[in-house]
This record gives C-alpha cells, sequence and structure tokens, in this order.
C-alpha cells in the first residue's frame, strides 16, 4: 500500500483513471494545437480568406514617375 493513502484501488480502476487522464489530456493537446494553427493561419493568410475586407481603393504613389500620366491626360499634350 503507498505511503500517505488510507486506501488502495484495485489496479483494473487505476488503470482505467490512466487512460482517462491521457485521453483528456490528448483532447487538450488537440484542441490547444488546432487553435494555434488556426490563429496563425488567420494572421498569415486572412486577406485571402476575407477579401470583402481588404482596402478596395487602391493606394496612390506620392511621386508619380510621370507626372502626365496622374493629371489623367490620355497622353496628348494641348
Amino acid at each position: 500500500m503507498p505511503v500517505g493513502l488510507a486506501f488502495s484501488l484495485p489496479k483494473d480502476v487505476v488503470l482505467a483513471m490512466r487512460e482517462s487522464y491521457l485521453f483528456d489530456a490528448g483532447w487538450l493537446f488537440f484542441a490547444a494545437w488546432s487553435v494555434i494553427v488556426a490563429a496563425v493561419s488567420l494572421a498569415a493568410f486572412g486577406r485571402d480568406f476575407f477579401p470583402s475586407s481588404v482596402q478596395s481603393k487602391p493606394a496612390q504613389d506620392a511621386h508619380p514617375a510621370d507626372p502626365a500620366l496622374s493629371q489623367g491626360s490620355s497622353g496628348a499634350k494641348a
């Protein structure tokens, strides 16, 4: 009998409890791993998953390469 316990459990009950703890620990690990993978995937590929949340207006350059193009002319100078 182990020291500190007033009773001992049958061996099959102890084995069933150990298997149950391993089963619970495995599911907790799997759930935590799934949350981590989902969070990393959303951080990396969020714009691909939710394209409607992407800004629809393109960014404008501060200094365009050709000033004629930035004024909206079609290339003909007046």
